[in-house]
């Protein structure tokens, strides 16, 4: 697979996983439930998309920087916990992903690595964590919701039955 093509089948799953699922999911919460916990001590519902946000920002430095720098995660959002600045903070990451692609373009993926945690990966196994790291805390929010007693959204239920 040509590194043009891996960056396209990447962005086809990644913006299933997060433009549909994340976003549709994150705009369905309803605001009486918008910092619901599982039980008590649990991270509230909208830190756990702060969470993500601060993780997408990790992510996408390390395309360019090729290394996943974590102690540097809660640098990468400083905004507040609201339901419109947590979505367009989703959508800036978005971009900055989109921007970090573009770049690998011109770049030879045959040869590109990413120190991830110690663990030295090629694009395509990189380009998975985040794939990965986004679906376990869809998972995750299914359980929340189950527990608030709110609806998921169509999508979920469509493609997951959840």
């Amino acid at each position: 697979m040509t590194g043009a093509t891996a960056i396209d089948a990447f962005l086809e799953t990644w913006q299933f996983v997060r433009g549909t699922m994340t976003r549709e999911f994150v705009e369905a919460v309803p605001d009486e439930h918008w910092q619901c916990a599982p039980y008590p001590g649990a991270q509230p519902l909208h830190k756990q998309f702060r969470h993500v946000i601060w993780c997408s920002g990790v992510y996408n430095e390390a395309f360019e920087k090729r290394n996943a720098d974590w102690t540097r995660k809660q640098t990468h959002y400083a905004g507040g916990l609201e339901r419109e600045a947590l979505v367009a903070a989703f959508r800036e990451k978005d971009e900055q992903l989109l921007g970090a692609l573009e770049a690998l373009r011109r770049v030879d993926l045959a040869d590109w690595r990413v120190d991830f945690m110690g663990n030295s990966m090629s694009f395509d196994r990189y380009a998975h964590v985040l794939i990965e790291h986004e679906s376990v805390h869809h998972g995750m929010w299914s359980i929340y919701a189950r527990l608030a007693g709110f609806e998921t959204p169509l999508s979920w239920k469509l493609n997951w039955a959840l």
